[in-house]
């Protein structure tokens, strides 16, 4: 096996910088690439949910300062919801086309058919 012999004493000075300067670049550039980028992109991810929680936190603070308008709104809500508690569904209520048009409790004839809709009992009805 041969020997072989490194040495920067035999180069000139300028390829001895040389050597040295290829050596920091390419550290430097190790550096950037294996430790730099992935926490370039842990800090952007970090930012975007830092901006998210911002904005949430922001929604809540207007939304806490309009109380008076939030509790009228849930209060007509709330009206709305009793109001269509208490009504009838239209099955139970049978208040569908062929009441309508029968005028009284199904005898099993369905004669109905055949009216057009305008002689039904309040107007046409939609289907």
């Amino acid at each position: 096996m041969a020997n072989i012999n490194l040495s920067l004493a035999k180069l000139p000075w300028y390829g001895q910088i040389g050597v040295f300067v290829f050596i920091a670049l390419l550290g430097a550039g190790a550096f950037y690439y294996f430790y730099e980028m992935p926490a370039q992109v842990e800090l952007a991810t970090s930012a975007q949910e830092l901006s998210a929680i911002r904005g949430r936190i922001t929604r809540g603070q207007t939304m806490a300062r309009q109380p008076p308008a939030i509790k009228k709104a849930s209060g007509k809500l709330e009206a709305l919801r009793e109001a269509l508690k208490t009504r009838p569904t239209e099955a139970s209520a049978g208040g569908g086309v062929g009441r309508r048009c029968r005028g009284g409790a199904g005898d099993g004839r369905k004669w109905w058919r055949g009216v057009p809709r305008a002689y039904c009992r309040g107007g046409p009805v939609r289907a």
